[in-house]
């Protein structure tokens, strides 16, 4: 399998205790107490998966095992998560309840199953595997059942997303050359076509994600010699820098109401990653944990409202 010019998707799982450095600047702006997130974080000496309230506070250990835990997806009623863990012995599929409890083992194959995504319907889980050989775009049954390769195609195919309706998913893929682009296809597969929404050279035109409404797309993209947050519409036009930062932004997230968006921020790749939020405009950016998020720990996954 190939090595990434840049980390590919999640395959690799970092580890490594970081030092815990809280947020730097807050919004004027009052937190949602409803509003909650799923992230990533080393604090503890490994991988883990945390639930942290939308204002930086009340961060709780959801997974609390020596194991590379991360790249956390909720199910649609909030009541599961899906995640990736090597603690079967290789990166897998794993679902628990939304307090932690209550783990179950979805994938067993011996490659690297990785990045689950939840369908809006609850029906099904998109991940990305090697277990074709190279790295395919797979969908399964919510219960781990009936796997099905909806690339089937011999590029680096990675990081599924879920449209809002369910009827498409957006994925990264190299299969225009060495530089990473954005695709959309059928949820069952075919109908690969490709999102426009990609400019310069470099690494970016990854991790994609849907807005609640179906109107735009966040992803990651090369700005100069950084890679920044964007938006752009459902079809890759009207293409929009949301964060200026410069460094590493990665792993864009839209909250329920479409307002904010979380992502990750590395000042380079070898630094330790902070979890963000701005506002949908890019007008505010606002740091809620920082030196704690290891580069391979996948995005932050807002909390659905019931």
């Amino acid at each position: 399998m190939r090595a990434p010019a840049f980390a590919r998707f999640g395959l690799l799982l970092a580890a490594g205790a970081l030092s815990l450095a809280w947020p730097a600047q807050r919004s004027a702006r009052a937190a949602d107490p409803m509003l909650q997130l799923l992230f990533t974080s080393t604090r503890t000496g490994n991988a883990e998966i945390f639930l942290i309230n939308e204002d930086g506070t009340g961060a709780k250990n959801l997974t609390n095992n020596p194991a590379e835990d991360t790249g956390a997806t909720w199910s649609p009623d909030g009541a599961k998560i899906a995640f990736t863990s090597n603690r079967g012995g290789n990166p897998d599929i794993w679902v628990m309840d939304a307090d932690g409890g209550n783990v179950k083992q979805l994938t067993h194959d011996p490659s690297a199953d990785r990045t689950p995504a939840w369908s809006p319907d609850g029906k099904k889980i998109a991940f990305a595997s090697d277990r074709s050989g190279n790295s395919e775009i797979w969908v399964m049954d919510a219960d781990g059942g009936n796997p099905v390769n909806v690339t089937n195609h011999p590029s680096y195919d990675a990081d599924p997303a879920w449209s809002a309706d369910g009827q498409r998913i957006l994925f990264a893929s190299d299969r225009m050359g060495q530089q990473y682009r954005l695709f959309a296809m059928n949820a069952g597969g075919g109908g690969v076509r490709l999102l426009p929404a990609r400019e310069g050279a470099g690494f970016g035109g990854v991790y994609p994600a849907c807005a609640p409404d179906g109107k735009l797309v966040a992803y990651a993209d090369a700005a100069n010699e950084d890679r920044e947050i964007f938006v752009c519409d459902a079809e890759g036009q009207n293409k929009k820098a949301v964060t200026h930062q410069g460094g590493i932004n990665l792993f864009p997230s839209w909250a329920p109401d479409g307002k904010q968006i979380a992502y990750q921020h590395h000042a380079n790749l070898q630094s330790p990653g902070a979890l963000w939020i701005t506002d949908a405009a890019g007008s505010v950016q606002n740091q809620l944990v920082g030196a704690e998020c290891p580069l391979e720990g996948g995005r932050p996954a807002w909390k659905p409202r019931r």
